[in-house]
């Protein structure tokens, strides 16, 4: 069904004025095109529900969809509700019956859970409230009563978030939270965590603050962890972060096994940032990687914590996880939307499992310097990829091809090998200058990355380029008969037949 504000050209908002002269042209310009007389029964027939006001209203409210139906049944019903001038005077349960008007009879036994019902009805009070309000906000000016209205809405607002958010959650244990500050001991767990957390006081001062428990989470695994004294229920009271952030990380700590006091303790220094490594600290739970390495790591990087994880997690998917690449994330391109091209390149075919295995594979010890090499050349393609997709897709293309290739070579039996050597020695040297001139705006540390693995190969012995060579292990560029090599190397194309013994 069209909506009938579009039809007529006009805001949701529209006066019946507005309204009228819509209706007049459009039923002018349907006279004039011939229409038929079910479409004038049908402009006629939305002129009259918008004219309307309770036609109008129940058709606005329809609008809003299936999920506001319990708004068009309590507007049909007539349902009232009188906003209290402080709620904080009472107490949950009372709260509800004041707002309602229930009768002595019927008012709410503080401690027993309410009838799902009034779930409904207190989200239909906060939708009337929001239309007010932004009915008051669309005022040019507002008088002194005015004002007092919006502030009285406000009030009634936050307190009615908190009471659905508490008395109505599935989380069973935010309504035993409350219960206590009213002395209400709702499971022997609660004897014990009002004695934990020192008193119920305690609770109660907090409640203040928190009037929907976003802590209690945190709180049980405190208590879990044997961790929730009042000392540290004082502190979690007092961090200054998301609470319900926090409470969450705690889980997380909790479940990977690694909540202790020094963890605590850490994510209260962070806690500013707890919304931060609550996505980050999500998303590493998705993929079983919350350790204490990891947990650090994230600590570290601050606001950047959610799209750090987000990062790690789409690496870990893709078969790209590694240390070289998580410090690439971690340390040289946190706060970047990388996993966007990482996306790209997934679509393109460019993450298989061959890859992944070979990204994964280290080979003999003799190989160790060779794949740590390749695995670099990945590494530096993952960092040119946020700022040039083509320079980086290219660089982690190639750095991946040639460790598949260097993988599918030495997994052959030493008669395959002998067999294959010159073949494979000229493909992998013909490969591994391919993006040369590609990454030529790159050219130093590009050449330093090329360097890296061609003197990695020579060194490997296999391919009757000099004696055999093992790495040192010592800085690239130090000014030794290595950095001779590498000259000879770069003068040489890099790497050809003539190339010395780097030893």
């Amino acid at each position: 069904m069209s909506n009938y504000y579009t039809l007529l050209g006009v805001r949701p908002t529209a006066s019946a004025k507005s309204i009228t002269c819509a209706y007049q042209r459009l039923l002018a310009s349907y006279l004039e095109r011939g229409a038929v007389d079910t479409e004038i029964k049908r402009i006629h027939q939305i002129y009259d529900t918008l004219m309307d006001p309770t036609k109008r209203r129940f058709y606005d409210l329809s609008l809003l969809g299936a999920g506001a139906a319990h708004y068009v049944r309590f507007e049909r019903e007539g349902l009232t509700f009188h906003l209290v001038n402080n709620p904080k005077d009472y107490n949950y349960y009372d709260y509800i019956s004041a707002l309602f008007g229930l009768s002595n009879e019927d008012r709410l036994i503080p401690g027993t859970r309410p009838a799902g019902s009034f779930y409904a009805k207190l989200d239909y009070v906060l939708f009337r409230m929001y239309e007010r309000e932004k009915m008051l906000q669309r005022l040019p000016k507002l008088n002194k009563a005015q004002q007092a209205e919006l502030a009285l809405i406000n009030r009634n607002t936050k307190y009615i978030g908190a009471i659905m958010a508490v008395l109505f959650s599935s989380a069973l244990y935010k309504k035993d939270f409350y219960d206590l500050t009213l002395g209400i001991i709702s499971n022997p767990d609660m004897i014990e965590l009002e004695r934990l957390i020192g008193g119920r006081d305690i609770l109660v001062k907090h409640l203040e603050k928190d009037g929907r428990l976003q802590i209690s989470w945190g709180a049980l695994a405190l208590k879990q962890a044997n961790l929730l004294t009042p000392e540290n229920f004082l502190k979690l009271s007092q961090a200054k972060g998301n609470r319900a952030s926090l409470s969450i990380v705690l889980n997380d700590l909790l479940q990977a096994g690694i909540l202790d006091q020094d963890n605590f303790e850490r994510l209260l220094q962070h806690d500013k940032y707890a919304l931060d490594l609550e996505n980050g600290l999500g998303r590493l739970t998705r993929i079983k990687l919350v350790n204490q390495y990891f947990y650090e790591g994230l600590l570290a990087t601050g606001k950047a914590a959610g799209d750090v994880g987000t990062a790690l997690e789409f690496l870990h998917d893709y078969g790209l996880l590694n240390e070289l690449n998580w410090k690439v994330i971690a340390h040289q391109i946190p706060g970047t939307d990388i996993w966007v091209p990482l996306q790209r390149m997934e679509k393109e075919g460019l993450f298989t499992p061959a890859t992944k295995d070979a990204l994964a594979w280290t080979g003999p010890r003799e190989l160790h310097d060779l794949t740590q090499a390749l695995d670099q050349m990945v590494a530096h393609g993952l960092f040119v990829l946020h700022f040039d997709y083509e320079k980086g897709k290219r660089a982690m293309e190639l750095g991946l091809s040639l460790k598949t290739d260097l993988k599918a070579f030495f997994e052959l039996n030493h008669n395959e090998r002998e067999a294959n050597k010159a073949a494979f020695k000229q493909s992998f040297l013909t490969k591994l200058h391919a993006q040369d001139n590609l990454m030529s705006t790159h050219r130093t540390p590009w050449k330093m990355i090329v360097a890296n693995v061609a003197v990695a190969f020579t060194g490997l012995g296999l391919f009757a380029i000099g004696a055999h060579y093992l790495l040192t292990g010592h800085a690239f560029f130090a000014k030794t008969k290595r950095q001779q090599c590498i000259d000879s190397i770069e003068a040489n194309f890099w790497l050809s037949k003539e190339t010395p013994t780097c030893a």
